[in-house]
């Protein structure tokens, strides 16, 4: 039987993990920033345009990046589920099943 390649379940687990503290950071830096945006004295139309952009782009481009931060978790736990799940894992991938049996 030839070579089978595959990922380290641990390495994979450990990815997850810091994908996902990450995310909650980030998360936790946006709704800090947007009590601060919201709360702090800052007269003058300076001030009104940066409330509007926040609002209109910077506070959702935060939440996205989290979002896709906690997605890619969540994918990599996947993989290491699928890791573990037997030599070519859950998902039977056929490219490593046929190079496996043409070794």
């Amino acid at each position: 039987m030839g070579n089978v390649y595959g990922a380290d379940v641990a390495q994979l687990r450990q990815l997850a993990a810091s994908l996902r503290s990450a995310g909650r950071r980030l998360e936790g830096q946006q709704q800090s920033l947007a009590g601060q945006v919201t709360t702090v004295r800052w007269p003058g139309p300076d001030a009104e345009r940066f409330r509007r952009a926040w609002q209109a782009s910077h506070s959702s481009s935060l939440s996205a990046a989290a979002s896709f931060l906690n997605s890619a978790a969540e994918a990599v736990l996947r993989h290491a589920q699928e890791q573990e799940g037997g030599q070519f894992g859950r998902s039977g991938n056929r490219q490593l099943q046929d190079h496996a049996a043409a070794g």
